[in-house]
């Protein structure tokens, strides 16, 4: 599916925005100030700070609300005000009640900033607005001069849609601050979006609909720029949307917003984005292609009506909302501070543990994730399988358990890893997912979440360079150093179980709190690189009644992960 615009044009008018912007005129209110006036019954006031800036110029002025009103009622009584003022977004309302609060005054600040930006950009205004604004008389005419410039001439529009699009190439961290404000700017834009911009917008905008955490804000201005209800030029956006390349609609990955993959309210916008497109198209292979051969993601499109699709209810939401109170577990004597407790949530059991580990945050993470390490510690697992990659923070992996009755379950889960100055998380969310077939001798959990909160203990020091190559030092300083430096975490576990999964891995769930206290400890050994030789199988099943029952039928000869491997083959 091809563009009727030729690519030249679509790239001429990107790098003619690109190259030229930091060049425009520059308008912003960062921040505003209460006021007393010094008369003798004082009043409070909100003074605004402006800020214009053109290139090496700034310059910063003071205005009350009701100066720009005033300005404001002075240009609209203009005879020729009707050429341009149908142009010009909304002037902020005049309030009587409630006028100074925070909300009010943001608002109000945002509006101002927009307006006095678009009314800068008219030849009509700019004279009586840079008097108003106070900007030098030695800077008027180059300003004046750049607006009236055919070579860098841009409209309003195409000002909002440029600063969007360097906003989110600039910082990846703060593209969802960058949709926020696109959107408080552009849909107070009263002019024609041109095919052309239209397109330029929509090729940075979709792929932005299939990235978590921002893919919910996103769609959701898309739904809003393709329905006639918040945009008057949804038509443009349509038609542009439906010359874009097909692969583009991949990116946006509509079916997982459907099967409500990502967290957040974004199902229906997805279903009504996936409506437009089957209208426009009237081909339902084009849409399985879209949503990328997904076969729930389909169906919940076909039966979002009838609601026949029921997504998969997260545990939190799956449980009622009385909950009783914590039972802590024995942990004397285990290393890193071990805690352990758990509690009835609902129809749930949700666990807690904290231990303090001697490792990096990356350290640890590579523990939870990487299969190899995996099976170091976590006794019962037979399987730790990346299925799907999805992007650098979420993929879709396959765990499958043994338990000490021979039974094998196994969880189809999304992964999500995200960081933090000072703390890491790794999330593990059960869904249904088209390559994670159920295999005809394993029982599938349906309902479980795993999180593991990764937190850079306070007062840890980090080690410099000098620090690693001073030679000089003696032998009992560098050790000392050594441990100050180490780097020291604390790790959060917080478990949501199905009452199916807890009683899956062991018969009792006494059994199950010792396995999981001394899978920690094994963790902690692994993280720290600590972990011995293989131990003495009777002495370990002794300590462990777990392995003591898993030994039994596994045999001497035979791990728990070698037997579990055999079983599942």
């Amino acid at each position: 599916m091809e563009t009727d615009f030729s690519n030249n044009e679509r790239c001429k008018f990107f790098i003619k925005v690109m190259e030229l912007l930091d060049s425009c005129i520059n308008v912003t209110i960062p921040r505003t100030k209460l006021r007393c006036t010094n008369q003798v019954f004082k009043r409070n006031f909100t003074e605004y700070e402006v800020v214009i800036s053109f290139h090496t110029f700034k310059h910063k002025v003071y205005k009350r609300y009701s100066q720009f009103r005033n300005l404001w009622s002075s240009l609209r009584n203009n005879p020729n005000s009707d050429e341009y003022w149908s142009q010009l977004p909304k002037f902020p309302e005049k309030k009587l009640l409630g006028k100074k609060n925070h909300s009010c005054v943001e608002i109000r600040r945002r509006n101002l900033e927009l307006w006095i930006a678009s009314s800068l950009n008219f030849p009509q205004t700019f004279q009586e607005l840079a008097e108003f604004l106070e900007i030098p008389e030695k800077f008027r005419s180059l300003i004046f001069e750049r607006n009236n410039s055919t070579a860098c001439k841009f409209s309003p529009i195409e000002l909002c849609v440029a600063a969007f699009i360097k906003r989110i190439e600039k910082s990846e961290h703060k593209r969802l601050k960058a949709l926020e404000q696109f959107e408080r700017d552009f849909f107070n834009q009263k002019q024609e979006i041109s095919p052309p911009v239209a397109i330029v917008l929509l090729t940075r905008l979709m792929p932005l609909c299939g990235v978590p955490g921002i893919g919910s804000k996103a769609l959701d201005i898309l739904n809003k720029l393709t329905s006639s209800t918040t945009f008057r030029y949804y038509q443009t956006m349509i038609d542009s949307m439906m010359r874009i390349n097909m692969d583009l609609f991949r990116e946006m990955r509509l079916n997982f917003h459907l099967t409500r993959v990502f967290q957040g309210d974004s199902a229906e916008l997805a279903q009504q984005i996936c409506g437009k497109i089957k209208e426009q198209l009237g081909d339902s292979h084009l849409l399985s292609y879209i949503l990328n051969d997904d076969r729930d993601a389909i169906m919940a499109f076909e039966n979002w009506n009838e609601h026949t699709f029921q997504p998969q209810m997260s545990p939190r939401s799956a449980s009622d909302k009385t909950s009783s109170s914590w039972k802590k577990l024995n942990t004397d004597g285990y290393p890193g501070n071990l805690e352990f407790a758990y509690r009835k949530s609902g129809n749930l059991i949700e666990a807690r543990a904290e231990m303090e580990i001697n490792a990096s945050i990356d350290t640890i993470i590579e523990i939870i994730t990487e299969k190899n390490l995996r099976k170091k510690w976590d006794l019962f697992i037979s399987t730790y399988e990346v299925v799907e990659k999805i992007n650098d923070k979420q993929s879709i992996v396959l765990i499958v358990f043994v338990s000490d009755r021979n039974e094998v379950m196994d969880l189809s889960l999304l992964r999500t890893i995200s960081y933090e100055p000072g703390h890491a998380t790794v999330l593990y969310s059960s869904i249904d997912h088209p390559k994670i077939p159920l295999h005809p001798n394993h029982k599938r959990v349906t309902c479980s979440e795993s999180r593991y909160d990764i937190y850079l203990l306070k007062g840890q020091k980090l080690r410099s360079k000098t620090d690693s190559t001073d030679e000089s030092a003696s032998p009992e300083l560098k050790v000392k150093d050594e441990d100050e430096f180490k780097p020291k975490c604390k790790l959060v576990y917080t478990n949501y179980l199905t009452s199916d999964m807890t009683r899956f891995l062991c018969s009792e769930f006494i059994e199950e709190t010792n396995y999981i206290k001394e899978a920690w400890k094994n963790m902690k050994k692994v993280a720290e690189n600590e972990e011995e030789s293989t131990p003495d199988l009777a002495q370990r099943s002794k300590e462990n009644v777990i392995f003591g029952a898993l030994l039994k039928k596994t045999g001497p000869t035979k791990s728990v992960h070698e037997e579990a491997n055999t079983f599942n083959e």
